[in-house]
């Protein structure tokens, strides 16, 4: 058994439900977690459509718990004025892209950065209801698990490779961190202009 089956067996022992592992995670950890997960699944820790299904069914659990918050303590969101600032700037966006089309709002902050929860929160401001929004955020949701699931299933195939083919583990997680690290500063720039609308950088 070598290093890599021998730490997946031992994470296999400590939980023994790993299929639940991307719910949890993407409840509580967001992208970088279901990121993490899908590379550990190109090297057999979990079926990849496990992991797409039950990161789709965390994510929204997650999304719903935020939108109702939003949606019943928007008056205690609005006396935080960083999240407030941050509402009226995607409220500016909503407006920019044609006013309520809240499908293409949803499907867009999903792969900005730090955007996500901010809509919900709006959304819930906006009163939508609660079945309207689970249409919308489903389709949205679905997309934006599969694209992040992918990215981190060919990043873990592509750490499997290095370290089959060099010999060298910190050379392939050197790379995922590269590559995860380039995402970011890419859906950071994307967010200040789509979102933010500053087009001189």
């Amino acid at each position: 058994m070598t290093g890599w089956q021998s730490w997946l067996a031992h994470i296999l022992v400590v939980f023994p439900y790993p299929f639940l592992l991307p719910l949890i995670g993407a409840f509580i950890g967001g992208e970088e977690t279901i990121i993490i997960i899908s590379a550990l699944s190109a090297g057999g820790f979990l079926p990849f459509p496990v992991v797409i299904i039950f990161s789709f069914i965390g994510t929204m659990l997650s999304d719903w718990a935020w939108f109702l918050f939003g949606k019943y303590f928007i008056v205690f969101l609005e006396k935080r004025p960083r999240i407030e600032r941050g509402i009226q700037t995607v409220s500016a966006f909503i407006n920019r892209v044609g006013g309520r089309r809240y499908f293409m709002g949803l499907l867009i902050t999903k792969f900005l950065y730090g955007t996500r929860i901010i809509m919900l929160f709006y959304l819930g401001r906006e009163r939508l209801s609660l079945l309207t929004f689970t249409r919308y955020n489903s389709i949205a949701t679905a997309l934006w698990v599969v694209t992040i699931c992918s990215i981190g299933w060919f990043a873990g195939l592509g750490i499997i490779n290095i370290v089959n083919t060099f010999g060298s583990v910190s050379l392939g997680v050197g790379l995922f961190v590269i590559i995860v690290g380039v995402i970011y500063s890419v859906r950071i720039w994307l967010n200040r202009i789509i979102i933010e609308d500053k087009k001189q950088l």
